[in-house]
């Protein structure tokens, strides 16, 4: 039987997290909440997820702080990026740090969902190739 993907969602607000976990668990994703960068630092090092869902805007570590913490560490993480900011110098700096994804505040859950199924198709896609 296949394993549940498990989806760390990274934010300071504790109702977006809340909101989302609900809807990934319905999805059937295994959660795993942190409310800020640190926090979702150790988690990653004891439960390593599948996807992280990331919050672009939380103190006292930015999203974008976050991403390079963790590319110190961990390269591998698709990483979905949680946004209100919609200037092209911001989203560039998400893009060029690695970021498979990003969704724009607010946004709809079914928009989330279908980024999230782009992320684990590529996924799959990549770890059933074979090389030769």
């Amino acid at each position: 039987m296949p394993t549940q993907p498990v989806v760390l969602i990274v934010d300071d607000q504790a109702d977006i997290r809340e909101m989302l976990s609900v809807a990934l668990h319905m999805w059937g994703y295994r959660v795993l909440t942190a409310s800020n960068g640190d926090t979702a630092l150790g988690i990653i090092v004891n439960d390593r997820p599948d996807v992280i869902l990331l919050d672009s805007l939380m103190t006292p570590m930015s999203g974008e702080a976050f991403i390079k913490q963790l590319s110190v560490h961990e390269r591998t993480i698709p990483i979905i990026v949680m946004t209100a900011l919609t200037d092209r110098k911001t989203l560039d700096r998400m893009w060029s740090l690695g970021v498979k994804q990003v969704v724009t505040k607010p946004f709809r859950l079914a928009a989330l969902q279908e980024h999230l199924l782009s992320v684990k198709a590529a996924m799959y896609s990549l770890s059933s190739c074979v090389y030769r």
